[in-house]
């Protein structure tokens, strides 16, 4: 399990310094009227997402037909190559676009109904799915490691528990900090919301690095893959 761990942690680790979430559960808690409520709320609309893809991903990967695996290796290598090239689209997108610093507003203070609520959930349920790029190869190598039931479900659970921290952690400091935790999130949101864009880059830049890295070493792996040499090997002598 230790090295599903150190496989899967680091794309959770990716999930969880997600710039967007964290700005939007600060902005909702900066929020004049119903801070707790709308960082709440944006915190159920990232767990439902976040919840589904790691759901969905590991239903489908334990329906799936076996696989070699030689075959895993190359689906494991071309899936983090792939996201390295998303990642490495953002950032350029984020370069580009020089005058357009993207900023997450709590939105106007008009009425604090249930209807607010709904749209704070639904941000943060869209965050989720852009951030999801990186929780998908997550999800999809703890369900395909080769360890116990048990063990899967463990990795899985920490994997979404990680995920979530930007969701849950700023919600959760200010309730145990109170008013000066508050404030202190605040003045760091100001910073935030300042340097977002340059977080966004650095952030996309280090990760898409690490996924085309891993994903090179997965596809060295498939190509030292026992299954492919034995395959060979029984072909050869049947012969």
């Amino acid at each position: 399990m230790g090295d599903t761990f150190a496989q899967v942690l680091p794309l959770a680790i990716g999930v969880a310094i997600s710039p967007v979430i964290l700005a939007l559960q600060i902005a909702a808690l900066a929020s004049a009227r119903r801070p707790l409520a709308r960082a709440l709320a944006v915190f159920l609309g990232v767990a439902v997402v976040a919840v589904a893809v790691v759901l969905g991903v590991a239903a489908l990967d334990h329906h799936a037909v076996p696989v070699p695996r030689a075959s895993h290796w190359v689906v494991a290598g071309w899936i983090r190559i792939a996201i390295a090239i998303v990642l490495v689209g953002v950032a350029v997108r984020f370069l580009v676009a020089k005058h357009a610093e993207p900023t997450v507003k709590a939105g106007p203070e008009v009425s604090d109904d249930s209807s607010h609520l709904v749209r704070f959930a639904a941000l943060g349920a869209a965050a989720m799915v852009s951030d999801s790029v990186m929780l998908i190869p997550a999800a999809h190598d703890a369900a395909v490691a080769p360890i116990p039931t048990g063990q899967r479900v463990t990795v899985l659970a920490v994997v979404t528990v990680v995920a979530l921290l930007p969701a849950y952690g700023p919600m959760l400091a200010a309730v145990l900090t109170g008013t000066w935790g508050l404030g202190l999130l605040v003045r760091f949101g100001a910073w935030f919301q300042r340097h977002l864009r340059t977080i966004a880059i650095v952030g996309a830049l280090v990760f898409a690095a690490y996924l085309a890295l891993t994903g090179w070493i997965d596809l060295g792996k498939a190509d030292r893959s026992p299954s492919t040499s034995g395959a060979t090997t029984t072909t050869t002598t049947g012969g």
